[in-house]
């Protein structure tokens, strides 16, 4: 699923590649997402990008601090159920009750 954040107040992983992926661990910790590797980029004057591969599939996310939001896509082998959970933790760690998820089924 692909899902886009909209009044993100948790700035400091809005603007800061590091937070941004630290706030992705957490949510995969919650999600029980197996992570294999992650990679991260640092924008300037500020935004990232996050990449986390999973054993699942990946979880991705790209920040624009100027419109406070990110967009992000959580794909997993493992059901739609699993990637909401994540979808609902990350909500939590980037601090914002408004997301726009578009859900992909196959």
């Amino acid at each position: 699923m692909s899902g886009t954040l909209k009044r993100v107040f948790n700035r400091r992983a809005l603007e800061d590649a590091d937070a941004l992926e630290a706030a992705m661990k957490a949510t995969a910790d919650v999600a029980k997402f197996d992570v294999k590797q992650s990679t991260k980029h640092q924008f300037e004057p500020s935004g990232a990008s996050c990449v986390l591969v999973l054993g699942e599939s990946h979880f991705a996310c790209h920040t624009w601090p100027e419109h406070g939001m990110a967009t992000f896509t959580v794909y997993t082998c493992n059901g739609a159920g699993q990637a909401m959970c994540g979808v609902r933790a990350f909500m939590r760690e980037m601090e914002t009750s408004i997301v726009k998820i578009i859900e992909f089924r196959h």
